[in-house]
């Protein structure tokens, strides 16, 4: 495992722990088992061709991601794309639209800049903020979609 990796992986071992320990119920008790990679799964019951995708970019553009992730389903980003307004109006954190033009899928994405992931002082900020992004993605899902 490269040092980067090692990093990676230990964020998302925290992750996992913080969630565990936050004794609340939220949409990330859905997700995969942390690995040394940029990001987890988080998954959307009942729904396939989309994954909620917590990331962490490579160190030099410090910033950390939550995105849905739309496999071979360009309608579906369309839809979302049709309620922008609203879908961005409860993200309420920026948000970016990407068709992906020379391919089937698409993301959307918001993100936060950090400096450095290991720094332990700012990882329950980060973890909370991957928390209640998340959060706010299930929910425009659940107002745009179902």
């Amino acid at each position: 495992m490269t040092n980067t990796e090692s990093i990676q992986f230990e964020f998302w071992k925290n992750f996992k722990d913080y969630v565990v320990n936050r004794r609340s119920k939220t949409c990330l008790d859905y997700y995969v088992e942390p690995k040394p990679r940029l990001y987890i799964d988080v998954k959307i019951p009942n729904e396939p061709s989309i994954r909620v995708a917590l990331k962490r970019y490579a160190s030099r553009s410090k910033k950390i991601s939550v995105e849905f992730y739309i496999t071979n389903n360009m309608r579906l980003y369309k839809r979302f794309y049709e309620s922008k307004a609203q879908f961005e109006d409860l993200i309420d954190t920026g948000v970016h639209w990407e068709p992906l033009p020379e391919s089937p899928d698409s993301r959307i994405r918001s993100y936060k800049y950090v400096e450095n992931i290991a720094d332990v002082k700012i990882q329950e900020e980060l973890f909370e903020w991957l928390i209640s992004t998340s959060e706010k993605f299930f929910i425009a899902y659940s107002r745009i979609i179902i």
